[in-house]
């Protein structure tokens, strides 16, 4: 997520020195720059905390079990795209939906971005707990 941590700091600062009763001592564009930097933060961090989920349910699927989960990595790929206009083949997009921090739906799209990286983790936990069976299963008869 292209997020400058700064803001974050700047978004601090400026809160404590609210606290302590400094408000009217913060120039105006800063403060402005620092209530940004607040309700992009909780976006940023849901889009790092997906892509970050979804990095690390990747790294566990082999290529033997990826056809099996092709579909929701797919629909993660497409919601991706939508946000860049960009479809898979990487063509253009006519939708002109490009997603935007200051985008009003940007909430809504990283909503349905976790949700289907929810469901992708969902699914490789389920598998990775069947390939083992199966493996267990396996050893078991070739010891028969």
């Amino acid at each position: 997520a292209n997020f400058d941590e700064k803001h974050e700091y700047l978004s601090r600062e400026i809160r404590y020195l609210k606290w302590l009763g400094y408000e009217r001592d913060i120039p105006r564009t800063i403060a402005l720059v620092s209530e940004e930097a607040m309700i992009r933060h909780a976006h940023a961090m849901a889009l790092k905390t997906a892509l970050s989920s979804y990095a690390a349910a990747r790294g566990l699927i082999t290529e033997e079990l990826e056809p099996l989960v092709s579909q929701e990595m797919r629909a993660i790929q497409e919601s991706i795209g939508e946000a860049f206009d960009v479809s898979l083949d990487g063509s253009k997009k006519t939708s002109k939906r490009r997603t935007r921090w200051d985008s009003k739906d940007v909430g809504g799209w990283i909503a349905v971005l976790n949700e289907h990286v929810n469901r992708f983790e969902e699914r490789v936990e389920i598998l990775l707990r069947a390939s083992e069976n199966i493996d267990v299963a396996i050893d078991a008869l070739k010891s028969v």
